[in-house]
């Protein structure tokens, strides 16, 4: 029993030091189904000698704002993906708590991209995923919600024991998987290439989908079209954030606000649809500030982005609501860049009401670097100008 406890000891070791290693220098991102676990794993946040750019945001943020793009244009910062679904003002005012005092202050970003949509203002849904992680996995803290914003509580050492515990029997396979994807990936895309040149492995990968019976069995596990994509871009997109990738564009209705009846996914979306921003002004004002007194307290550059909205959603909200969002944000983010996209994207550019396309994302992430890099420049000229 000892020796079958020290394997598995030595295993885990070795698996957890592989997924350090494929997370800091491999861009691996675990927990793509549960993103917001992320911030649980301190190799997210170990300072590297750079500045940090934030990417935060909810999904839409995730899947929209291409964080190699990102990389690519600013290879002098730590470019960090932390969007999660479902966030909202109040989450990402909590995970930015969270990481200072889990991390320190140093962890904090100095930039922050901050893609925001009428969701985010108007709180929906009710029951999030972040505080809900906090409360099951977190060591250190519990989150308790309360009328405007969400209070970080320390846990017991008994509490913090049984959710770490929790958070390491429970999640550590997926976080191996990813770590050991992002190793093959590279192999995939490295190495001596054949005669072709496509990297060898990679060439024999590809082979072994294409072998007799092995789309039959990809169907039975419900990956039908794992066939239709070279091997390395399944690994890619395996050990990523974005979940859509290899999917096919939805189609989405066009529906006038008068006729519109609900979506039959996700049951809160009307009560996005039909938010009323004067009716709710203190409670959504409240929330904006106590983020804005956060960032500014720190000195965090923040550029605020209204992502761009699929047609069909553009017909369904009102216009005067849509209008009041934006006048209360605007007004309660004090001292930063605000970039209204609304309009930015075409339909074609969709994969559904508001995720958008490999194309469609690359697109919107180069016209935000453009106005990132104009913030940036503003920020040292005044730097510049105080010494």
């Amino acid at each position: 029993m000892a020796s079958v406890v020290l394997l598995m000891t030595v295993i885990a070791s070795g698996l957890t030091a592989i997924s350090k290693w494929a997370e800091r220098d491999l861009q691996a991102f675990p927990f793509k189904n549960e993103d917001w676990l992320r911030y649980l794993l301190p190799t997210s946040f170990e300072t590297t000698g750079r500045s940090r750019l934030m990417i935060t945001g909810a999904s839409t943020a995730r899947e929209n704002l291409r964080h190699e793009v990102f990389e690519a244009a600013f290879p002098d910062y730590d470019v960090f993906q932390g969007s999660f679904v479902y966030a909202t003002f109040e989450d990402v005012a909590v995970s930015l708590e969270y990481v200072e005092k889990v991390y320190g202050a140093e962890a904090l970003p100095a930039f922050m991209v901050f893609g925001i949509a009428p969701r985010v203002a108007a709180n929906e849904p009710d029951d999030r995923p972040f505080t809900m992680g906090l409360n099951r996995y977190s060591p250190y803290y519990s989150a308790k919600q309360e009328p405007t914003r969400i209070v970080l509580e320390p846990k017991g050492s008994m509490e913090g024991l049984f959710a770490r515990s929790r958070f390491l029997f429970s999640k550590s396979p997926e976080r191996f998987r990813t770590g050991l994807l992002a190793v093959l990936n590279r192999n995939l895309n490295n190495g001596e290439e054949a005669a072709e040149g496509e990297p060898a492995l990679a060439k024999a990968a590809n082979g072994l989908l294409n072998l007799p019976g092995v789309g039959g069995v990809l169907g039975k596990f419900g990956y039908p079209e794992l066939r239709d994509f070279a091997f390395q871009d399944v690994t890619q997109h395996l050990i990523s954030p974005y979940k859509y990738t290899l999917d096919a564009p939805l189609e989405v209705p066009m529906v006038a606000r008068e006729d519109y009846e609900g979506d039959d996914i996700v049951e809160w979306w009307p009560s996005v649809y039909f938010w009323d921003p004067k009716q709710n002004e203190a409670v959504t004002r409240a929330r904006i500030k106590h983020f804005a007194d956060f960032i500014e307290r720190h000195g965090i550059r923040v550029l605020v982005v209204n992502l761009p909205e699929h047609e069909a959603s553009r017909l369904v909200f009102d216009e005067a609501d849509y209008q009041e969002y934006l006048e209360i944000v605007q007004s309660e983010l004090r001292n930063t860049e605000f970039l209204d996209l609304r309009d930015f994207l075409d339909a074609a550019d969709f994969h559904d009401r508001e995720h958008t396309t490999t194309d469609g994302s690359i697109r919107l992430s180069n016209k935000i670097i453009e106005s990132l890099r104009e913030s940036m420049s503003k920020s040292q000229i005044s730097e510049n100008v105080a010494k």
